[in-house]
């Protein structure tokens, strides 16, 4: 099987497709389609520097304005997500940014308590073998979901021992 390639947009180098030559990018195409960025690190991040040295504050601004924005913290969250999900040997959340986004609605899909409650942030939950996305859930449904191994069995047994010895 042939490596793939892609010539950058700005040197015009031909290099390999991976993630030592060219960024990955987590946005969704007009056609669709999810992919690298066109330029070559190394020119993205002249380009990017260059950007910078020009203009610090219309950078900075524009940064600040992408961090407060929902489509950001959307996909940071996705990010981290799948992130963590390649340390951990876990299948990376399927959802489109776009699915995440849509499926907020600021509070916890089981306990019902909002980020406002909480003092917190909501977390991405998925299924850690198919990579489905889930929903939304506070720190402590999910942490409860995962220390019974996402197995509904166990999480059963849970209650019908709470319902035994709580009566």
């Amino acid at each position: 099987m042939a490596k793939k390639t892609r010539t950058c947009t700005v040197c015009g180098i031909t290099k390999p497709l991976n993630a030592k030559y060219f960024y990955h990018t987590p946005y969704v195409r007009k056609d669709g389609t999810r992919g690298h960025v066109g330029k070559c690190i190394p020119c993205y991040n002249r380009l990017a520097k260059e950007r910078y040295e020009a203009n610090p504050q219309a950078v900075l601004e524009r940064n600040r304005r992408w961090e407060a924005s929902d489509h950001a913290r959307f996909m940071v969250a996705l990010s981290r997500s799948r992130s963590e999900a390649k340390q951990k040997c876990h299948a990376p959340c399927s959802a489109s940014p776009e699915e995440i986004e849509a499926a907020f609605t600021g509070s916890c899909e089981m306990c019902g308590k909002t980020e406002d409650e909480l003092g917190k942030k909501l977390h991405m939950d998925h299924d850690h073998v198919t990579g489905k996305f889930r929903g939304w859930l506070c720190g402590r449904c999910n942490g409860g979901i995962g220390f019974l191994n996402e197995d509904v069995d166990l999480l059963k047994k849970a209650i019908e021992y709470l319902e035994s010895h709580c009566l």
